[in-house]
């Protein structure tokens, strides 16, 4: 393997990115990655970015699996489906980190692959993980409750290599800490420059007569939101009165959905530009969210708060969300076509979370270790 090269530019801290590729509707991961580089920036912590690495010439990914195999001692997590992140992640790190352990810092986001924390450790002063959720309990992953609990063992054995956890959602961070893990949460708000948009969306809002109509949106390329936006229309179809709002699909792949079952009032608009997009949340009068219990929080709940668009959302949905002004929760499908007849009001303006942005900030700089 060629001799690991130096990053290109200064750090005292390092930035594991998850390389979500370039979209005009970028989703939730992608928004939460911006977040975090944010945070470090804004309070004057230099660092590298490390694009998580999709994809390398089959020679290049065999050398890297065999040379972590036998330098390490590791076997990747999954097997066989685990095998190119396991080489994926060796790769990275021995062409963009130093070989001397003088990091001061990783902020870990790219969690695939749980046994890269003890590489990661050995290299850094302090590691600190933030996962987007608790990859080991997403439904669907595994086939079984058996492979359920080895592969959540073994996440929670990478997090045991780390200096902190920082989840995106509160009954994560307390299920680690049950566990054992030195756990907090470090709640989701849009970046700057989507902030930006989504107040001049409230702005709009404020000055503009909602059309009768509700916009169910999100990327179908993620299986939970696919399956929960089918789901929700399937439970609606039987009996979904002509003088309620027309349900618009919208999001990233979701062109799918014209041929599901589903109300006669649904319009399928598939992946639009910003500008019809924007145009869409002015004008709606809510946004309906569906999604079966699964790990991770809904981050397009608060960005439709912060436009000042109501959320009707199932339980599970808004699961992480309670406290927040503007969600309304359903049930079955009678409580579902009751908040769909009823006037909404304008939600109140959600605010960042200081103190657990802060805690997360001193843990990166070494003043708190989450005792």
């Amino acid at each position: 393997m060629a001799k690991p090269s130096q990053p290109s530019i200064p750090a005292t801290a390092y930035f594991w990115w998850p390389s979500f590729g370039e979209s005009t509707q970028p989703h939730g991961g992608g928004n939460r990655s911006l977040q975090i580089a944010e945070l470090l920036s804004e309070h004057g912590i230099a660092f590298a970015k490390l694009d998580t690495l999709h994809r390398a010439p089959w020679p290049s990914l065999c050398r890297a699996l065999v040379g972590r195999s036998l330098a390490t001692g590791q076997l990747p997590s999954r097997f066989p489906g685990g095998l190119t992140r396991f080489a994926l992640d060796y790769q990275m790190i021995r062409e963009r980190l130093p070989s001397q352990p003088n990091i001061e810092a990783v902020v870990w986001e790219s969690t695939y692959e749980p046994k890269t924390a003890a590489l990661l450790q050995r290299l850094s002063k302090r590691l600190i993980a933030v996962p987007q959720n608790i990859e080991s309990l997403v439904p669907g992953r595994v086939s079984s409750r058996r492979s359920i609990i080895r592969r959540l063992q073994q996440e929670l054995g990478g997090y045991q290599n780390t200096t902190a956890v920082f989840t995106i959602s509160e009954d994560e961070a307390w299920l680690l800490r049950m566990l054992g893990i030195r756990a907090r949460v470090l709640p989701y708000f849009p970046p700057r420059e989507l902030t930006a948009r989504l107040l001049e969306i409230r702005r709009q809002r404020q000055a503009t007569d909602q059309a009768n109509q509700v916009l169910l949106f999100g990327s179908h390329r993620n299986p939970p939101t696919r399956l929960g936006t089918q789901e929700v229309l399937q439970l609606l179809a039987p009996n979904y009165p002509s003088d309620n709002p027309e349900l618009l699909v919208v999001g990233n792949a979701s062109e799918g959905a014209a041929n599901w079952n589903r109300p006669e009032r649904c319009r399928v608009l598939g992946r639009l530009p910003d500008e019809e997009l924007d145009a869409l949340k002015i004008e709606t009068r809510a946004l309906l969210i569906h999604q079966a219990p699964t790990t991770g929080i809904i981050t397009r709940i608060i960005e439709a708060v912060l436009a000042g668009i109501p959320v009707i959302a199932n339980e599970d949905a808004a699961r992480g969300w309670w406290g927040l002004d503007g969600i309304h929760v359903y049930r079955n499908a009678a409580e579902l076509l009751e908040l769909l007849r009823q006037p909404l009001d304008l939600p109140a303006l959600p605010q960042r979370s200081m103190a657990d942005e802060q805690r997360f900030i001193d843990v990166v700089l070494g003043k708190d270790r989450l005792s």
